[in-house]
């Protein structure tokens, strides 16, 4: 018991606090597409107001904008994260290793409705999993710190570049 008292004490609870939030956003917003986009191509009887509401709240401006808000928030925590971390690249491996099954299970649902646009290729997961590796990479070659800034601004630069670029990314509309 006093190992996990030890263990809680060192966390900052309001890093978790709004990693927590954030999280819980994002499966809030992630409902409503599935409500939208998903479940009524799995079921064939559906509540119409359901998909209607779902409809409109992802057409509204404002979620346009706060979604880019909370995803912003969660990977800034996540990475504020990254520097108390003692093993970034277990870390990254084991969360690699969900987000690849992940990409099988949409893979073969995809396959199984016929949408091949279901297959999620790179998601948050994914993302998180990759920059926890690099990071990870970067800390045992002893990297200056001002690396990292330089790398994250060229990852947001290619980032924007291919979300700018609406051929290659998938937009949610």
């Amino acid at each position: 018991m006093k190992q996990l008292t030890d263990k809680l004490s060192k966390r900052i609870i309001e890093l978790d606090v709004i990693r927590a939030i954030a999280v819980f956003l994002m499966v809030f917003d992630h409902f409503f597409f599935d409500m939208c986009n998903v479940i009524p191509m799995v079921f064939k009887t559906f509540p119409r107001e359901l998909y209607e509401f779902s409809y409109d709240y992802l057409e509204w401006d404002f979620r346009e904008i706060f979604r880019y808000v909370v995803l912003f928030v969660f990977f800034s925590i996540s990475g504020i994260c990254c520097s108390f971390s003692k093993n970034n690249i277990n870390r990254g491996l084991k969360l690699l290793g969900i987000a690849l099954v992940l990409t099988l299970v949409t893979y073969i649902a995809g396959d199984i409705m016929n949408d091949k646009n279901f297959t999620i290729t790179f998601g948050v997961l994914h993302c998180i999993s990759v920059s926890l590796l690099l990071i990870g990479l970067l800390e045992k070659l002893k990297v200056n710190k001002y690396l990292y800034l330089i790398i994250g601004l060229l990852m947001v630069s290619v980032g924007s570049y291919f979300l700018l670029s609406k051929e290659y990314c998938y937009l949610g509309k």
